[in-house]
C-alpha cells in the first residue's frame, strides 16, 4: 500500500491566532497517535499562517 501525504495551509483571523498557537501540541500528539499516521507536523510559517503536513 502506498503512502498518502497531504499538506496545506491554515490562515487564522487575528483574534484566533493565540488559540491556534496554543493548540498544536495536543493536536499533533492526537494525530500522530492515529493508526497509520506516519507523520503530522504543524508549523507557523508567517504570523497567523500555519503549514500542516500529514502522511
Amino acid at each position: 500500500m502506498g503512502v498518502i501525504r497531504l499538506s496545506g495551509q491554515m490562515t487564522c483571523a487575528p483574534h484566533e491566532i493565540d488559540i491556534a498557537r496554543a493548540a498544536p501540541p495536543g493536536h499533533i500528539r492526537l494525530s500522530r497517535a492515529e493508526p497509520g499516521c506516519l507523520v503530522f507536523d504543524m508549523e507557523e510559517t508567517a504570523p497567523g499562517v500555519f503549514t500542516v503536513t500529514e502522511g
